[in-house]
């Protein structure tokens, strides 16, 4: 239930506010890494426009991002927010800024 309602929100959201920050929806912990996964480059020093990272976070769900193609809908979104889930837990784990395991 929480997974559909963050899904439809962000979407929502996405649709009527696309020149926000992405931080007013995700953490630094969860835009950072699905931008350097999917961009293939360090993450900006300022975080995207909610529009974009909405974007790349439904090309992790299967969304081609074609320029003639819609905003992407809830069902590739709620896809590429299953991985974010995943590449986030990785990211703070063993990311650039985790702690090093004491023994």
């Amino acid at each position: 239930m929480i997974v559909a309602w963050r899904t439809l929100y962000t979407t929502r959201i996405g649709r009527e506010f696309p020149d926000v920050s992405c931080e007013s929806v995700f953490s630094a912990n969860e835009w950072q890494p699905v931008y350097q996964l999917v961009m293939k480059e360090d993450p900006p020093a300022e975080p995207p426009k909610l529009r974009i990272m909405i974007r790349l976070i439904a090309r992790l769900g299967g969304y081609i991002d074609r320029a003639r193609d819609d905003e992407p809908g809830p069902d590739t979104t709620m896809r590429g927010m299953e991985r974010l889930h995943d590449i986030s837990a990785c990211w703070i784990s063993f990311g650039p800024k985790s702690q090093p395991l004491v023994t």
